[in-house]
């Protein structure tokens, strides 16, 4: 049973120590609408993050939708500005609207 503990390390109590992880949390506030990162979290588990996520910041202001995402299945870019920005001479490429820099 002891080697089920995914840290590898045990309380006093005989109980395997969870170590938190640290989730972002996203907010959608009406249906239909977009999900906005609103914050981050530290839960042992995904379904501890919802009902934290649910606690903090539901408290006040309804909404339809919540996310919890572990931190470590985000995946970021490491390209140079050069790749980022090479459509911006691209005029046929813009559409009107609300671009991803405005939200």
């Amino acid at each position: 049973m002891r080697a089920a503990a995914a840290s590898g390390s045990w309380t006093k109590s005989g109980r395997p120590e969870m170590a938190d992880r640290v989730y972002e949390v996203f907010l959608c506030l009406k249906e239909g609408g977009e999900f906005v990162h609103v914050g981050e979290l530290e839960a042992p588990e995904p379904k501890a993050a919802l009902l934290f996520a649910k606690e903090h910041w539901l408290r006040r202001d309804p909404a339809v939708g919540i996310w919890v995402v572990d931190r470590a299945d985000v995946h970021a870019s490491e390209w140079p500005f050069e790749v980022m920005a090479s459509g911006a001479e691209k005029r046929y490429r813009k559409t009107p609207g609300r671009s991803a820099r405005e939200k």
